[in-house]
């Protein structure tokens, strides 16, 4: 049998969903028209989860290289190039999951970028977005845990990259998805005044392309216990949905984790 998930993203094949794709109609939209935005949600939401499956949508065609990359790796990094190493690490890992290994740049290009930081991104993705053979989406999870100068040297390099698309190679839609809004990245005054253009010209900066993640409805909660019930034959009374939704106001982490310990621990 399946199970109620409360430890990282869910699998079809081993844990009751609910569609992630249904919580963040919005963001569908904005891919197809090629826009940057921001995912922003609080923890255990089911970011990564939602992430994957965009990935393998769209993927799922051969209309688009679609590529998540987890850039918990690069957390906290002070120093730029360690840090910016990582999040090309973080995205060849993600080519190397879609079998596209052969965009993946040698150890000496990638030394040669690194030598300049401040532009290494911005080459790195340049090459590959001219390499792909198609549109590349890049869905950038855990956006957010870059600090500092990286911070900083990321999202300027993410803005180059952006004002001159028509130009030069450049991914065609970019998603930066994390718990803080792309403009709350920075928490120094320094790093807020290197960062002024953010309320002008970012192509992050329009609030309402800081697309949210939808609590779990009433129904929702329903349907998630409902495959419980195929698969096991325990049954949750409605008034046994209703208590969940109460108590987890439809936080997706709570209502799993409810609904566990009833399963699992309470009445086996």
């Amino acid at each position: 049998n399946r199970w109620f998930n409360i430890a990282g993203p869910c699998f079809p094949r081993e844990h009751y969903m609910i569609p992630p794709e249904r919580r963040v109609g919005e963001a569908m939209t904005l891919l197809g028209q090629g826009r940057w935005f921001s995912l922003v949600s609080g923890r255990q939401t089911g970011k990564t989860t939602l992430l994957r499956a965009l990935a393998k949508q769209l993927n799922a065609g051969d209309q688009h290289l679609a590529l998540w990359a987890d850039l918990e790796t690069a957390r906290g990094r002070d120093d730029t190039a360690v840090a910016l190493r990582s999040v090309l690490e973080a995205i060849d890992d993600a080519l190397t999951r879609v079998g596209r290994t052969e965009l993946i740049a040698n150890e000496d290009d990638r030394r040669l970028w690194l030598s300049h930081p401040d532009t290494a991104v911005l080459r790195y993705l340049r090459r590959l977005c001219a390499s792909a053979g198609m549109p590349v989406v890049l869905l950038l999870d855990e956006a957010d845990v870059l600090v500092g100068e990286a911070m900083v040297s990321f999202l300027t390099q993410l803005r180059a990259l952006y004002l001159a698309r028509d130009e030069q190679p450049a991914p065609r839609s970019v998603v930066l998805a994390g718990v803080k809004a792309v403009r709350d990245y920075a928490t120094s005054n320094d790093d807020r005044d290197r960062l002024r253009w953010l309320g002008t010209a970012s192509p992050f900066n329009v609030t309402v392309e800081n697309v949210g993640l939808a609590p779990f409805t009433e129904a929702e909660v329903y349907e998630l216990t409902a495959q419980h019930t195929a698969e096991t034959g325990q049954r949750f009374e409605a008034e046994a949905n209703a208590r969940v939704y109460e108590l987890s106001c439809g936080h997706p982490w709570l209502v799993n984790a409810l609904c566990d310990q009833c399963t699992r621990r309470d009445v086996t």
